[in-house]
């Protein structure tokens, strides 16, 4: 359990979660209805209006931020499982065997990490076509080469190490010798890199949204809600800061649990 100010975003994201996958199951949301009313200011009443008001169209902001939310943590988990599976393989590989095969994988690495993420993302959703999924398998690319490079760090550390050396007396092939040996001791750094990967991967899909390469109308998504809501900026500005203040709530306690995650895990950071 993370201390401090990582307990804080432990339970912001707690609450968000619960928020995204069991209010649907409890209360009647449709984040796709359609009212007659629209534009209308949020309510502290939620019996005579919805609580936090509509749309341009009459739809329920609450519903759909709710629905918002599963939209971006699901998206965050399957980039950060993807990435993890392919990234630790792949650094795995790197660090163990080296060789020609360590400096394939690192100028892949490299050829990845020229650009900046955000406009990696975009080139690679213009090639392949706007749309979530191609949104989401961008965003999983751009995430690899950070599993990647930390993995491959500590994988040659531990390889120069006693225990590892007396593996590879006793007969252990290199397979082993990575799966027992190195493998146990990539979990720390590789959990901190997802717990932090999750909060890019949730801003860069939202940024890809807002410019409208990912999520597309009616979607619920934070990005996309943000894009359709730039005409309303000076008339309700509520349309534009409710979805800005979700991502920055997720995004922030994603990154607060990242950094008490490392200083829990990491011994030269731990305290005393």
């Amino acid at each position: 359990m993370p201390g401090g100010w990582g307990n804080i975003g432990f339970f912001a994201l707690v609450t968000m979660v619960l928020l995204g996958f069991l209010a649907p199951l409890l209360l009647d949301l449709s984040p796709y209805r359609i009212g007659a009313e629209l534009l209308v200011p949020p309510s502290w009443n939620p019996l005579s209006a919805p609580i936090l008001g509509t749309d341009d169209l009459g739809r329920d902001m609450f519903a759909r931020l709710v629905y918002g939310a599963r939209c971006s943590l699901g998206i965050g988990f399957v980039v950060v499982a993807v990435s993890l599976v392919v990234g630790v393989g792949l650094g795995l590989l790197a660090g163990v065997y080296g060789g020609w095969l360590d400096a394939v994988i690192m100028r892949l690495v490299d050829l990845l990490m020229c650009l900046p993420s955000i406009l990696l993302a975009i080139v690679i959703v213009a090639v392949l076509g706007s749309g979530l999924v191609n949104a989401v398998v961008a965003v999983t690319i751009i995430g690899i080469p950070r599993f990647v490079r930390v993995v491959r760090s500590v994988a040659i550390q531990e390889m120069q190490k006693t225990y590892v050396m007396a593996a590879f007396a006793s007969g252990s092939s290199r397979f082993r010798v990575l799966w027992s040996e190195v493998l146990p001791n990539c979990v720390p750094p590789v959990i901190v890199q997802a717990a932090l990967g999750f909060s890019d991967a949730i801003l860069e899909i939202a940024a890809l949204g807002f410019l409208g390469l990912g999520a597309k109308p009616p979607v619920a998504e934070w990005g996309a809600m943000l894009a359709d809501a730039r005409p309303f900026i000076e008339s309700h500005p509520l349309l534009v800061v409710m979805p800005g203040v979700c991502i920055l709530i997720t995004v922030l306690s994603f990154n607060l649990v990242g950094d008490a995650l490392r200083d829990r895990l990491d011994p030269k950071l731990a305290r005393l």
